[in-house]
């Protein structure tokens, strides 16, 4: 019985949440600290594999999301495959996805500060599209935030952005950026 009910909580919970387009207003604000400090797990690398499929039970669309993972906090992830679920995805001709959450794609690169959960509907980065960085594919691999503005620096535990621009020159490189990872979940 209790099951039961928690299922159709859940269906409740993400009707609500997929009904309503969710705007800044609507999402608690997380700093960078927190992000660093409440992440499961921070994985930087290469998406290799993007698997659609449905849930039987509940009929929504589930996307598998592999990264060949580059950087890692816990560092024992690097050099391998991470792979985490998270709903939404395009299936048959059907797409379901998080409104304003960043679409992941084949060969892009990026940062997640991943829950430990992935596929509930608070979806799978903290701070769902504020846990989304993607990385350039210039010489510094420089991180850009999910709106794709720049990342310029980390002061007092809050990230600084950049004008939104196709040059990335002046933002932090993701060894520079892992560094600050690593300094802030050690709590520095």
């Amino acid at each position: 019985m209790a099951s039961t009910s928690m299922h159709n909580l859940t269906i409740l919970a993400l009707a609500v949440i997929l009904s309503l387009p969710l705007a800044a207003s609507t999402v608690l604000r997380v700093s960078f600290d927190q992000m660093s400090k409440q992440a499961h797990h921070i994985v930087a690398g290469r998406i290799v594999e993007v698997v659609a499929s449905r849930n039987e039970q509940t009929g929504h669309i589930y996307s598998d999301i592999s990264v060949l993972v580059s950087h890692s906090s816990p560092g024992s992830l690097a050099g391998q495959r991470y792979t985490f679920r998270t709903i939404g995805g395009e299936l048959e001709g059907k797409r379901l996805h998080i409104a304003d959450f960043p679409q992941f794609r084949l060969n892009e690169k990026v940062v997640l500060f991943l829950n430990d959960k992935t596929s509930t509907v608070f979806g799978p980065t903290v701070g769902l599209w504020q846990g989304v960085f993607f990385v350039g594919d210039d010489q510094r691999a420089t991180v850009s935030d999910h709106l794709r503005r720049p990342v310029v620096s980390v002061k007092e535990g809050e990230l600084l952005p950049g004008a939104k621009s196709a040059d990335a020159a002046g933002g932090m490189s993701l060894d520079d950026f892992f560094a600050e990872v690593e300094a802030h979940r050690a709590g520095q």
